[in-house]
Formats: structure tokens, C-alpha cells, sequence
């Protein structure tokens, strides 16, 4: 794994047509721009032994990588120093498994042979992300497509382009994981897609 500073980070997301959606106030989403719709999103699994399968079968579904960027919304790793809450500690203990100090500004590299820490950082924020900032970007070092764990219980997956959608959806589907029909709350914005 490697530790990459919020300004490289940047550099490289750029790159690769990806930045901060200037449409709203900070901590922004990452988006691709000019803003693209060619996005879907699932359904978190309820049960959380089966959150690493499902996050398994998201990053199998990418086009072929060799490395991934994860980045925090706004950029800052939860830091569970002081806090008495118990998920923030447990949280910790997840996140430093595997590799990510508390309070560190940037983005973390993994390897695809380090797979396992990359599931163990999206299961974290999965399991105990309940607010904006618990937000998390998972993008392949090819940048075609990009997902992004919600706080809302699911997991969009954004696209370069339309014509990425089908096969990631269809692989999706095969895995028994099909695009939900209805919001997961009422608090969350119907997409195009859904309507």
C-alpha cells in the first residue's frame, strides 16, 4: 500500500477526467467531469457477513486493475482517538489492520494483492459510516469506472461512459446483486435511471 497526499491524489484523478462535483459545498462527491449521469447504484446486503462478498463481486465487475485508490470524502480518515463511542473504536481497530492511521489527509494505494485490506477498508465504512464524511471513493487505477460507499446503505458505481453500464450491471445480476426498484429512504434523490 502507499500513502498519497490529497495534491497527487488530485493530480491523478484529474487525469483520468475525475474531480470534486463543484455543485455543491464541501465535503464534495468525486464525479466525472463535465458531470456524467452514467451512474447505478445497489443495495448494501443487510447481513454483514455478506458485505465482503458483495464488495468482492463490485470490484470483480470493474474493467481489469492493478491497483485502487480509496479516498475519503473531504479527504480525512476518521480518527477514534478520545471517542467513547465503541463503533468508532472498532472501527479503528479495522482501519489500522489495514494500514490506515487515524487522521491521515489523502488517499491510500492498494495493490490488487492486497485485496483483502482494500474489502476490509470498504466493509469498515459500510458497516459504521452513517453520515456524509463516512463516505468513501474506491477508483481503479484505469478510472473507467469508480464507486462510492453512501451513507444512505447502498453503493453507487460510476461510469466513463454509457456503454460501460450494461456488462457491470448484467455481472452484477449474475451474482444474484439486481439493481434495486425502490429508493432506500426518503431522504434520497431519484435518479434518472429509476424513473
Amino acid at each position: 500500500m502507499e500513502f498519497i497526499n490529497c495534491d497527487e491524489f488530485f493530480n491523478w484523478s484529474r487525469s483520468r477526467g475525475i474531480g470534486l462535483d463543484e455543485r455543491y459545498a464541501p465535503p464534495q462527491c468525486l464525479v466525472y467531469v463535465p458531470h456524467a449521469r452514467h451512474h447505478r447504484f445497489w443495495e448494501v446486503p443487510e447481513r454483514p457477513a455478506a458485505i465482503p462478498y458483495f464488495v468482492t463481486h463490485l470490484l470483480v465487475g470493474f474493467d481489469r486493475w492493478s491497483h485502487c485508490y480509496v479516498w475519503p470524502r473531504g479527504g480525512v480518515w476518521p480518527e477514534a482517538e478520545g471517542s467513547d463511542r465503541p463503533d468508532d473504536r472498532v472501527r479503528d481497530v479495522m482501519l489500522r489492520g489495514a494500514g490506515i492511521p487515524g487522521g491521515f489527509e489523502g488517499a491510500v494505494r492498494y495493490g490488487e494483492d492486497e485485496v483483502d485490506r482494500l474489502i476490509t477498508v470498504v466493509f469498515a465504512q459500510l458497516l459504521f459510516g452513517w453520515s456524509v464524511p463516512d463516505d468513501l471513493f474506491v477508483i481503479p487505477d484505469h478510472g473507467r469506472q469508480f464507486l462510492q460507499t453512501d451513507h444512505h446503505g447502498v453503493v453507487h458505481v460510476d461510469f466513463a461512459e454509457q456503454a460501460l453500464i450494461e456488462a457491470f450491471v448484467k455481472h452484477m445480476a449474475d451474482e444474484d446483486y439486481s439493481l434495486p426498484a425502490e429508493l432506500p429512504d426518503a431522504t434520497f434523490r431519484r435518479p434518472e435511471w429509476m424513473k
